[in-house]
């Protein structure tokens, strides 16, 4: 096990070879590697659990169990980490005590300090839901807003607002269309947009011949 400031990385020792569980982006978390080798942390002690009754074999099936249940992107730095997998093997392998609680205790608080926060926000959806109902809010703000846009509509209807909105546009682009028919303004930016077009390609041809 290897750890700084009372933040762990656990792994199990088993037939020789060490096994644990961290992230990764694509396959499983599981990993092995030589005892006390690991690249990624710095080893600090061995604490002896005891003698596992299951063979190789059947080490090598428990494993490959694991393998398929610890998906790298099911880690999680508080409840699903090295440290529970570690434990998780060890009752696997025999070990009725598992791993040491010390050794994952910063874990457990922060997974009690989560859950207890999750506990009191869920307590309070659940006190203004109750507010609530007991009082109608929701149904009142409903019950404003209906009625406002039933005035608002019958406003609309009795002074022909959206109607006569509409009036004004159709108007104002049926003057815009005489204006641009009486100046033929868009056959103009059409015929400009041509002969730049036309002197652009005489320029390059110009400047290609050199």
């Amino acid at each position: 096990m290897a750890g700084a400031g009372g933040l762990f990385h656990a792994a199990i020792e088993v037939y020789g070879s060490e096994y644990s569980f961290g992230y990764v982006a694509v396959g499983t978390g599981v990993f092995m590697n030589e005892p006390t080798k690991c690249a990624m942390h710095e080893y600090r002690q061995a604490v002896t659990l005891g003698e596992t009754k299951l063979s190789k074999v059947q080490v090598d099936e428990l494993l490959q169990q694991l393998v398929g249940e610890y998906s790298g992107t099911s880690y999680d730095l508080l409840t699903r980490n090295c440290c529970s997998f570690s434990d998780d093997l060890a009752h696997r392998l025999g070990i009725e005590t598992g791993i040491p609680s010390w050794i994952n205790r910063f874990a457990n608080i922060g997974a009690a300090a989560v859950s207890t926060t999750a506990a009191a926000v869920d307590t309070a959806v659940a006190k203004a839901q109750a507010i609530d109902d007991h009082y109608g809010i929701s149904q009142k703000a409903q019950e404003v807003a209906s009625t406002t846009f039933a005035r608002a509509e019958a406003v609309d209807k009795q002074y022909n607002i959206s109607e006569k909105a509409r009036e004004v546009a159709s108007t104002a682009a049926s003057k815009v269309d005489a204006v641009d028919k009486q100046y033929s303004i868009t056959e103009k930016a059409k015929a400009m947009s041509q002969t730049a077009a036309q002197q652009a390609r005489k320029g390059l041809n110009a400047m290609t011949q050199k």
